[in-house]
Order: structure tokens, then sequence, then C-alpha cells
């Protein structure tokens, strides 16, 4: 999406914000209104490139662990776009897209989460993690049994939505 069109878009969407509950006259409404009308008219767009759907979950790192390879693919099979947003209350992955779009993303960021985590876990009773004498390289073991798996959930995932995803090139290193 060119930089304009996204622009005409944020615009659309606050003078969408304008109404009588946000605190605007009615005056005031219906003049926001009728420019988002013009806006729609003006640059071809439809309620679908206008309303964008936003979803957070609560995330362990800041993007720079081996499983935050796989939320960007999240965010392409669910047509989304996603950041991460550092708070005090902690990490936040947010998904921004039309819906269902960030809503699935969230779903399926919590069950591949909870999986790769259930993997870490059975992968640490194993004889090939025993057998690993140090820390160092026990760690090291399960930092690379993590990569592979985040691999294969990649291929999973676009290949299970291949004919749901926009095209677009993959947000994919």
């Amino acid at each position: 999406m060119s930089d304009r069109r996204t622009r005409i878009i944020e615009r659309t969407r606050k003078l969408r914000e304008r109404t009588t509950k946000r605190g605007c006259t009615e005056a005031e409404a219906i003049e926001a209104a009728q420019a988002v009308a013009r806006l729609m008219e003006e640059y071809g767009l439809d309620d679908n490139d206008v309303e964008i759907g936003r979803e957070d979950v609560a995330c362990k790192s800041q993007g720079k662990a081996a499983r935050d390879r796989l939320w960007p693919v999240v965010a392409h099979v669910t047509n989304c776009a996603s950041v991460i947003s550092a708070g005090r209350d902690g990490n936040r992955r947010i998904f921004y897209g039309r819906a269902p779009g960030p809503e699935i993303a969230v779903y399926l960021f919590t069950l591949l989460d909870r999986a790769i985590d259930r993997a870490i876990r059975d992968f640490r009773e194993s004889q090939v993690y025993r057998r690993r004498r140090s820390p160092k390289t026990r760690a090291q073991a399960v930092a690379e049994f993590t990569v592979a798996m985040v691999i294969r959930l990649r291929y999973r995932l676009l290949d299970m939505f291949a004919a749901t995803m926009n095209e677009r090139p993959g947000p994919c290193p």
C-alpha cells in the first residue's frame, strides 16, 4: 500500500472518530462524515479499507528470540501487520488488519507459543538433551531445537494458508 493511500486511510479513520459520543457537536460529526464520504469516493476506498482491526497479546521477548521469527509469518498468513510494544506491563505483540485477521493471528500466536513451550519441555526430557553435560551445550541444544521447530512451523503455516493470503512479498528473511 502506498504511503499516500495509507495516510488517506488514517485520515479517514480519524475523521470517523469524530462523533457526538466523543464530544463533537452534531454539526462537526456531520461535517466529518461528509469528509469521509468525499475521501472514500475520491480515492476509491470502501469500508474494508478503512476499518482496520487491532488485537494484541502478551509476549515473552522483544523480538530477538528464535520463536520471534515465527510471528511475522503468522501476521502474513492472516493478512495482518505486527509490531512489538514494550511497556511497563511487559511486551505485547500487536496485530493490525481487517477482521477477522487480527483475531486469528492472536489465536495462532497463543496456540503456537504454547506448542513451542510444550515441545521444549518434552525435548528437555529426551536422551539427546540429557547427554549434554554442561548448561551451555544444553542451552545450545534447546536453541537449535527451537529454530528447527520454528522453521517447520513457518512452512506449515504458509502451506495451510496459501489460498487465503493476500498477494504481497513475504515478511520472512
